[in-house]
């Protein structure tokens, strides 16, 4: 007589198909004799089976490492307390271009001027600092674009400021300041350059006299439309 299998559930495979073995065969329609005996062998099989071994996953540790003990005024070895970290790729950004400083010496020591790319003197040639250094009268200006330095020397020698300033000053020398960015007068030479000329080649004139005989000097050329302001900022001034 052929068997009838009718099972409600599919025997699942691998491992989990043996440990329900015993539960499908109790819902086959069989003899009891027949039951018994695949009961008993489904029994055997799941004593004897041993699944797979599923290789175990690392874990990853929760937190940061172990930090070393604080020992005050103690030393510790970074190389061996802590991992190298592997070489990067360095992206270095645009660097900008760096220039030495410029000076100007509108009035140095024997009347001597100029512009130089260093303070020092070298040993072929004279640099500002024994024009200047412990001298009084001494006006100098420090840039660090050297095309502005050229720029304002270049005016002031044309303009003939570096004429007015050449010679020693006097006790009653007053400068006058027609064209520039401050127009007006000045009897002190730091306070020209500063206020009047901000650096830079102006239309200038200098006379011997007192203050109120250059004031009124001053407001002739005034009256007469002689004054004019040039934009402290402004582009190449010629002369």
């Amino acid at each position: 007589m052929p068997l009838l299998c009718r099972s409600s559930r599919k025997l699942e495979p691998g491992p989990k198909a043996y440990g329900k073995a015993s539960e499908s065969i109790g819902e086959l329609i069989l003899p009891s004799a027949t039951k018994s005996l695949l009961n008993a062998a489904a029994e055997g099989l799941a004593r004897t089976f041993t699944p797979p071994n599923t290789p175990a996953k690392a874990r990853r540790t929760a937190g940061p490492p172990t930090a070393l003990p604080i020992v005050s005024s103690g030393r510790v070895d970074l190389f061996a307390a802590l991992p190298t970290p592997s070489p990067k790729k360095l992206v270095l950004s645009p660097t900008k271009t760096i220039t030495n400083p410029y000076y100007i010496v509108y009035h140095g020591r024997g009347g001597m001027q100029g512009i130089f790319d260093s303070w020092k003197s070298r040993a072929d040639d004279y640099g500002p600092d024994c024009l200047c250094d412990s001298y009084k009268h001494r006006l100098s200006k420090k840039f660090s674009d050297a095309n502005k330095a050229r720029m304002y020397y270049d005016e002031c020698l044309e303009s003939g400021v570096l004429d007015v300033l050449r010679d020693e000053p006097s006790s009653d020398e007053v400068l006058f300041v027609i064209k520039g960015a401050l127009p007006g007068v000045y009897t002190k030479r730091l306070a020209f350059l500063i206020k009047g000329l901000v650096w830079r080649g102006s239309v200038v004139m200098a006379g011997n006299g007192t203050r109120a005989q250059g004031d009124a000097q001053f407001r002739q050329w005034k009256a007469a439309g002689h004054i004019e302001v040039f934009p402290a900022n402004g582009p190449r001034r010629h002369f």
